[in-house]
């Protein structure tokens, strides 16, 4: 299910770096009021990729985690085994 997110994102993320791309060099064209707007645009863009992807210490804290006695790796706690591993992960 990770891969598959990751991959969604990676779709998504294709065409809004192009158009950024687009707008970034049309306002850099445009002299010192594009600048502005460019620097505008870029701190827009960082503050919106980090809402995107978040912190994941806060999707930790969010969904309650177990670690593998296998491996180590941290799973949700009512995953049956390792998303990692495959090691089970009842008692």
């Amino acid at each position: 299910m990770s891969a598959l997110r990751e991959l969604l994102k990676a779709a998504i993320a294709l065409p809004i770096v192009l158009v950024v791309g687009f707008v970034a060099y049309v306002l850099f064209v445009m002299g010192p009021i594009g600048w502005i707007g460019l620097a505008v645009l870029t701190f827009g863009v960082a503050w919106l990729y980090g809402e995107w992807t978040g912190d994941p210490r806060d999707r930790d804290a969010a969904v309650d985690r177990v670690s593998c006695p296998e491996c180590g790796a941290r799973n949700e706690a009512d995953a049956p085994g390792c998303d990692y591993c495959g090691a089970s992960l009842v008692d």
